[in-house]
């Protein structure tokens, strides 16, 4: 993979389930064990800012790496707006449907794995977003 994709994890839900530990388990991305061990610069995906991801994006995902708090859809607002400072390009995806059985078909609420491929597959990394 041209970049490196870090995680923050909550334990917040079924460690089973949790497509987080599935992309580390894997070798796609990096668990990390707190907020302040993500690489600084990099882009968060956070659902709580207007910006969206764009392609043009590419340049510093490859240079400083993609960060994202795995965490409950009930808290993520309230957590992104109390753990992310200016430390971090924040960016949001756009629309998207759910695919994932816990949330199907609802819009922007994603898992780990789909919003990595996501924002892997809007940035360019075509070939990197349908391996994940």
């Amino acid at each position: 993979m041209a970049f490196r994709i870090f995680i923050y994890r909550l334990p917040q839900d079924d460690p089973r389930k949790n497509t987080a530990i599935k992309l580390t388990r894997f070798g796609f991305a990096q668990l990390v064990n707190g907020i302040k061990a993500l690489p600084s610069g990099s882009i968060m995906l956070d659902p709580t800012v207007k910006t969206p991801l764009m392609p043009s994006d590419r340049a510093i995902a490859e240079s400083r790496g993609l960060s994202l708090i795995d965490c409950s859809w009930k808290r993520a607002v309230d957590i992104h707006s109390r753990l992310i400072h200016g430390r971090f390009i924040r960016r949001r995806l756009p629309l998207l449907i759910a695919a994932n059985p816990t949330h199907y078909g609802k819009p922007y609420i994603l898992s780990t794995i789909e919003a990595v491929a996501a924002a892997l597959y809007i940035m360019g990394f075509r070939d990197e977003a349908w391996r994940s």
